[in-house]
């Protein structure tokens, strides 16, 4: 039987080093010792290849898992999108109509995360039911919501911003029928943790030189 990652838990690699995240603890930690250097086995050939010896460590760890919501054992895939939605706006779709709204979202956004958790505000974002598609990332509509959020940024700038930003982001563009994908991404020293906001090849929230810095470790 196939190894399988614990419901909760999502990886990456960056220099040898195995990051996971534990969205349902909100917090990261790194892979060390015999559990290190079994998954890097595994990685590396098939769970076929392990002996149960090697196996333990994996197991004592916490990082397998059984039953519903398992996923397979393999780091986040993903690569960010290489272009970013602010390197093609002219300006012309700035909108300040919108800010008074976002900045209530924003406050909303931050009071929710502060007393329910990134976890419960993770699990709500998953079982929300988006609006219909809008095809096209490039729809007036999408770039206007994204430089309505950019230029808020003079009137609401929290210390979290980044995360709180990105989820009110991906809240409004999923309400708005937008097919938008929330990634969490780290780096290493020093270790830090980012999250933006992407559709089809364009970041809706950052610049791409900042989220090149990044490795993808959770994406929604």
């Amino acid at each position: 039987m196939a190894l399988s990652l614990r419901p909760g838990l999502t990886f990456c690699e960056i220099q040898h080093h195995l990051i996971f995240m534990d969205y349902e603890a909100d917090r990261y930690f790194s892979l060390t010792g015999p559990a290190r250097d079994s998954l890097q086995k595994l990685l590396k050939s098939s769970d076929m290849g392990l002996t149960e010896q090697e196996i333990a460590p994996l197991r004592a760890a916490r990082i397998i898992g059984h039953g519903e919501g398992v996923k397979p054992l393999k780091p986040c895939q993903h690569v960010p999108a290489g272009r970013s939605i602010f390197d093609e706006e002219d300006g012309a779709s700035r909108m300040t109509a919108q800010i008074p709204e976002i900045i209530v979202r924003l406050a909303a956004m931050r009071r929710t995360l502060k007393r329910q958790g990134l976890p419960t505000i993770l699990r709500w974002l998953r079982e929300a039911t988006p609006r219909r598609v809008v095809s096209g990332s490039s729809a007036p509509g999408i770039r206007r919501l994204c430089a309505a959020y950019e230029a808020s940024r003079r009137y609401y700038l929290p210390v979290d911003h980044c995360l709180i930003r990105a989820l009110a982001l991906y809240r409004h563009a999923q309400q708005r029928g937008h097919d938008a994908r929330l990634v969490f991404g780290v780096q290493l020293h020093p270790f830090s943790a980012h999250s933006w906001v992407e559709q089809d090849d364009l970041i809706l929230d950052d610049r791409v030189d900042h989220v090149r810095r990044f490795k993808p470790i959770l994406v929604l």
